[in-house]
């Protein structure tokens, strides 16, 4: 018993020296400066703002993401999944396009209202707005607890009804037939002995992204047919396009090696 005890420590101690050895530079650089909850996710959009004179748009996650899905933006809406890949511009909006096809005075503000150019427009740098962090605990006050990340469990609160998303516009969206969330589970073994498995589950992640959103292009379609590392994933690819961005950061090692060892 005992010996089995000292394998598992020292199993615990060589991950973590794992993790850390594989940490890039721009990884290291982040972690220098943590950014508070309400913060976690936030993107500055800052591709033409600043040029016409205007303050960066500062985009948080968690006041979209207790409403809508992640799929309606990024695969309805035409967002791409990597930073600054998408050129919005005012115009754009204004015509009913990205931002402006629910910030359209009915389901959000309007874009074309000019008195609500600040409400994205922010002047303040992120993690120094007020409001915006009044606005989070307000919002997530009721909401399950999370470790990391925003320190919500937003899977959870879906689950317990805690949050309506919104997945299509009918004034935007394309018809489709109502997706049957998958049930299945799937088990994926660890190269490193001792790790627990990982158990991924369809119908959590259908909840939030659909099938588009991983399906092909970051997944194959079938069981087994993309190989990656946890390096991978670090590195922003596969999970890691998600994790460690807007959804529960990959630190939260146990959400996803779930199942138990057998010693």
């Amino acid at each position: 018993m005992k010996s089995n005890i000292i394998s598992v420590l020292f199993l615990v101690f060589g991950l973590i020296i794992f993790f850390l050895s594989f940490s890039t530079a721009e990884t290291r650089g982040r972690l220098k400066r943590t950014l508070p909850p309400y913060e976690y996710g936030t993107i500055v959009m800052n591709q033409f703002s600043e040029k016409k004179g205007l303050e960066p748009v500062i985009f948080r996650h968690w006041s979209h993401r207790n409403r809508y899905t992640c799929r309606l933006c990024h695969i309805d809406l035409g967002f791409a999944m990597v930073r600054g890949g998408t050129p919005v511009q005012e115009e754009d909006n204004r015509n009913g396009q990205y931002c402006g096809a629910c910030h359209n005075g009915k389901e959000a503000f309007s874009v074309k209202d000019r008195g609500n150019c600040k409400r994205c427009h922010s002047p303040y740098p992120v993690g120094l707005d007020q409001e915006a962090k009044r606005l989070f605990y307000k919002v997530t006050k009721t909401l399950p607890r999370g470790r990391f990340g925003n320190g919500v469990d937003w899977t959870k609160a879906e689950e317990m009804g805690k949050i309506k998303l919104i997945d299509t516009l009918d004034w935007y969206s394309f018809k489709r037939p109502k997706m049957k969330r998958d049930k299945g589970e799937i088990e994926m073994v660890p190269k490193v002995k001792g790790l627990p498995d990982i158990i991924f589950s369809h119908k959590k992640h259908a909840a939030w992204n659909g099938c588009e959103i991983c399906h092909p292009d970051i997944f194959a379609m079938k069981k087994g047919g993309t190989r990656f590392k946890m390096i991978d994933n670090f590195n922003g690819l596969y999970c890691g396009a998600c994790h460690g961005k807007v959804a529960f950061p990959l630190k939260d090692c146990g959400l996803c090696h779930a199942k138990p060892v057998s010693l």
